[in-house]
């Protein structure tokens, strides 16, 4: 396990599985993260589907290793451990969405389920692709933050073109910083335990928000230390302004 400090941001390079279990009890106010998808398409026997470039971005996910979900009940387990109060935002696919609603559910937890839609993919035959994500915000012990505005449960994004980090599952940035704003006030610590290419750590300084990332893939790590360091420099020279 590697650990580097880049102003409040306290970056693991190890498996959330073991990382999780040295963070201090009821440090954590916000989990903030998008977990690996149960992305089962397969390659599809098909030139089409080769033209349009499906199979590729599958392999591209099975070579990720984030096209065959996670432990949520293991992670889970920890993140009551570690936060203050259950306060989770967790991306995630429609085959996995039933069954973080059910834990939230059976918990008592409060809940809003947050959409993102892809406005140019591929339309979703049978269940196939996956053409929206989806999030779970499921709290309990405390209220709503942020201001009315923050309050989005419905954004609309275009996928693919150019991206300054490469990671095949990336976000865009302006949608999670209105969601730290909702689950989290400035001071705060919010983790992410499936950090990627650091989309959650960049809005944590945006919003003057500590954070703890972790990433087991070696190039996503150096990819998320190379965009944080980048945005940790531009705000101490007054280049960025505070959203």
């Amino acid at each position: 396990m590697r650990k580097i400090q880049i102003g409040d941001c306290t970056l693991y390079n190890g498996d959330c599985y073991e990382v999780l279990k040295h963070i201090e009890d009821h440090s954590v106010t916000l989990v903030h993260s998008d977990p690996p998808y149960v992305v089962h398409s397969g390659v599809q026997k098909s030139e089409w589907y080769d033209r349009i470039g499906v199979n590729k971005q599958q392999e591209v996910l099975d070579n990720a290793d984030i096209s065959n979900g996670f432990d949520i009940e293991t992670v889970l387990s920890e993140l009551v451990r570690i936060c203050k109060t259950p306060n989770y935002q967790l991306w995630c696919s429609k085959k996995q969405f039933p069954e973080l609603l059910n834990y939230a559910i059976d918990n008592g937890y409060s809940w809003q389920d947050i959409m993102l839609y892809r406005n140019n993919a591929l339309p979703n035959l049978n269940g196939k692709y996956q053409d929206k994500d989806y999030c779970i915000h499921m709290w309990k012990g405390r209220k709503i933050t942020g201001e009315y505005k923050d309050r989005v449960t419905d954004y609309h994004w275009n996928i693919g073109g150019k991206k300054e980090w490469n990671h095949p599952a990336l976000k865009p940035i302006e949608p999670t910083i209105h969601m730290l704003k909702v689950g989290s006030d400035e001071g705060d610590i919010v983790l992410d335990m499936f950090m990627g290419s650091g989309t959650t750590g960049e809005a944590c300084l945006k919003t003057n928000r500590k954070f703890i990332g972790i990433e087991k893939n070696d190039e996503y790590f150096e990819m998320a230390v190379k965009r944080i360091g980048k945005v940790f420099d531009c705000l101490s020279e007054n280049d960025i302004k505070l959203f």
